[in-house]
């Protein structure tokens, strides 16, 4: 009898129903902590190893009469069932566990190195174009160089922060994060275009002085400064956003 249950229970824990289950309940077991999880594994093993003496105890008994070495040998296996059953459980929710934790701090650093480079990109940019425009030598072609430098960084860091946004969105069930990174990337794009048409229509009438290149250059920098202007006004409250729906993902 102790035989066919502890094939039962191998083959209930080998199969991975019990796996299943406890997959199943994930959204509910990851809210859990591991002392909630070993009490209810020590619980259920309590019920099982009762079931199994009591049935037992019934199948072997003679009537009322007490028997000293039934007793024993039905004791013996019920721990030796116990034993059986609690150690694999065990392990694998010990495993479940590490894998829980393992994933939420990679995730955490995930979302921390995203934050960083956002923060890095808001600084950068909001000093690019407040400099740029002040700069009162535009005209000259040396000094607009730096510029086309960094806004190019600027450019390849930000396809490169928001394709990392794109590509790790989908393993997050809480989304807010992502969406107002990938709403605040946006509009940084949108800015950085801006000034690159900017810089590209005032070096073409650096290089070609007519009234056609004049306009564009008024038109570009004009849109360029409507831009600038509406993004040093939304630009704190969406950093500050954006750290906000970070915390969330923080052990």
């Amino acid at each position: 009898m102790l035989g066919k249950i502890q094939q039962g229970v191998f083959g209930f824990v080998s199969c991975g129903k019990f796996s299943n289950i406890s997959l199943n309940l994930g959204g509910f077991m990851a809210k859990e902590t591991l002392e909630v999880k070993i009490k209810r594994v020590r619980f259920w093993t309590l019920i099982l190893s009762a079931l199994y003496f009591a049935l037992a105890a019934w199948l072997k008994s003679d009537g009322l009469i007490f028997d000293k070495i039934k007793t024993y040998e039905l004791l013996k296996d019920t721990l030796t069932l116990t034993a059986a059953f609690l150690a694999p459980v065990a392990a694998f929710v010990l495993y479940s566990e590490w894998r829980v934790s393992h994933r939420l701090i990679k995730n955490e650093q995930l979302i921390e190195d995203l934050h960083i480079d956002i923060r890095d990109i808001n600084y950068k940019l909001s000093m690019l174009v407040f400099n740029l425009s002040y700069q009162v030598n535009q005209d000259d072609e040396n000094v607009m160089l730096p510029y086309k430098a960094d806004l190019k960084n600027l450019d390849d860091k930000h396809f490169r922060v928001l394709s990392e946004i794109e590509r790790n969105k989908s393993n997050f069930d809480n989304q807010i994060f992502f969406n107002k990174a990938k709403e605040y990337m946006s509009a940084c794009y949108s800015l950085i275009k801006d000034v690159e048409e900017f810089i590209k229509c005032n070096s073409e009438y650096n290089k070609n002085r007519t009234a056609e290149t004049l306009g564009k250059r008024l038109n570009a920098y004009n849109k360029f400064n409507e831009s600038r202007i509406d993004f040093e006004l939304k630009s704190y409250e969406s950093v500050v956003a954006i750290r906000v729906a970070a915390d969330k993902y923080f052990i």
